[in-house]
């Protein structure tokens, strides 16, 4: 128990510091480019990835060496769990917000449908969070969605915000 306690941390700081490493790769590459992308960093992907095979794996043993804990919501258990793995998993593959440094425009995709394009004029403002996720909120005239504190690129994002007079509210 004490190992697994220890554990836990190093793989978190490990996948932060994954996280952070990406991230700056992508600044650098993306310093003079035209167009960038804000995608979810490839470190979430990988949790929901384990996240997934680890669900499967218990599974089958279960399955295979009956122990007397197969019940029906244990299996049920773990299929949601794994469910919801998968579905973060392809959330994480497929959003991402693709910017322009000189159009007056962003592209969002989301997870299902087809990408909206956004004009900076109907972003009404912005919104950086100081408490809880710590994400940045975009409102728009047609709704709002919300930036994970972690997406790749997000500070060139804010800059093409600000170029464009998109008002910061705090």
């Amino acid at each position: 128990h004490v190992l697994s306690l220890g554990l836990i941390p190093i793989a978190l700081q490990l996948i932060f510091c994954s996280i952070y490493k990406s991230n700056t790769k992508e600044l650098l590459k993306n310093l003079s480019a035209e167009q960038f992308v804000l995608r979810l960093p490839k470190a979430y992907m990988w949790v929901f990835i384990v996240g997934i095979l680890t669900n499967v794996i218990f599974l089958l043993i279960m399955e295979f060496f009956p122990n007397g804990t197969e019940a029906g919501w244990v299996y049920a258990i773990f299929s949601i769990f794994g469910i919801f793995c998968a579905f973060f998993a392809l959330y994480t593959l497929t959003w991402k917000l693709e910017c322009f440094r000189n159009e007056d425009f962003f592209i969002y995709r989301p997870l299902f449908g087809k990408g909206r394009k956004i004009f900076y004029r109907d972003v009404e403002f912005y919104r950086i969070e100081t408490t809880g996720t710590g994400g940045i909120i975009i409102k728009t005239k047609t709704g709002r969605f919300t930036l994970d504190p972690h997406v790749t690129n997000k500070e060139f994002f804010l800059a093409v915000l600000s170029k464009h007079g998109v008002p910061e509210k705090k």
